[in-house]
C-alpha cells in the first residue's frame, strides 16, 4: 500500500506479482490454506491489493507460482510439483472465478515462475511443468472463460534446447489455452 503512489506515476498498463502461494517469504503465501479436503481462501489482502491497482487503471498480472500449502508433499517445499494436479486446477479455478465474480479484471494469469532454473523456483521436470500448466490453464479458464492465460515464464538462463518447442507442441496437442508466451 505504501508504494501505490509510486505506481500512479508510472502509468503502467499492468503490474506482475508473484503470488508466492505456500512460500512463507512471499506476500500472498497464505492465500490458500487448510487441507486438500477443506481448502480455505484468505481473500482480504489480495482483494485489497487488486482493488488498489484497478482503481488506478492498472491491471493485476498474477503469476501463480509455488505450491500452495495444502498441496505440498511432506518433506518438500513450495518449489515442488503440487501433490494433486486436480486440486491445483481447483485452486486456480476458484481464484479466477473469485475475481470474475467480484468484477475485478485480472489482466494476465501466468502459470508458475521460471520453471527452467534447475530447482531454484521449481523442482519438477519440464514434462511435469507441462502437466502443471495444463491443469492450471484449464482451471483458470473454467473459473473465467475470458481470462488471459500464459506461460511458461522461463528465465532462459540456459539454452532452452527443445523446451519451447516441446511446450508449444504440448499446448497444441492438448488444445490448451495459451494467450501469451512469457520469458524473462
Amino acid at each position: 500500500e505504501q508504494d501505490i503512489p509510486a505506481i500512479d506515476s508510472l502509468s503502467a498498463e499492468s503490474l506482475r506479482v508473484e503470488l508466492g502461494m505456500g512460500r512463507s517469504d512471499m506476500i500472498f503465501h497464505d492465500l490458500v490454506t487448510g487441507s486438500t479436503d477443506t481448502m480455505q481462501y484468505n481473500w482480504g489482502d489480495i482483494d485489497r491489493f487488486a482493488g488498489l491497482l484497478t482503481s488506478r487503471g492498472v491491471l493485476p498480472y498474477f503469476a501463480y507460482g509455488y505450491c500452495p500449502y495444502p498441496l505440498q508433499i511432506t518433506g518438500e517445499d513450495s518449489r515442488s510439483q503440487p501433490s494433486d494436479l486436480k486440486k491445483w486446477q481447483e485452486i486456480l479455478r476458484t481464484i479466477s472465478s473469485h475475481f470474475k465474480d467480484q468484477g475485478i479484471r485480472i489482466g494476465y494469469h501466468e502459470i508458475w515462475n521460471e520453471p527452467d532454473c534447475n530447482d531454484v523456483f521449481y523442482t519438477g521436470s519440464w514434462e511435469e511443468y507441462c502437466d502443471l500448466y495444463a491443469y492450471g490453464a484449464r482451471g483458470i479458464r473454467e473459473g473465467d472463460p475470458e481470462a488471459v492465460v500464459g506461460g511458461p515464464s522461463t528465465a532462459w538462463v540456459m539454452s532452452p534446447g527443445n523446451r519451447y518447442k516441446d511446450f508449444l507442441s504440448y499446448v497444441r496437442e492438448n488444445n490448451l489455452p495459451l494467450d501469451f508466451f512469457s520469458m524473462h
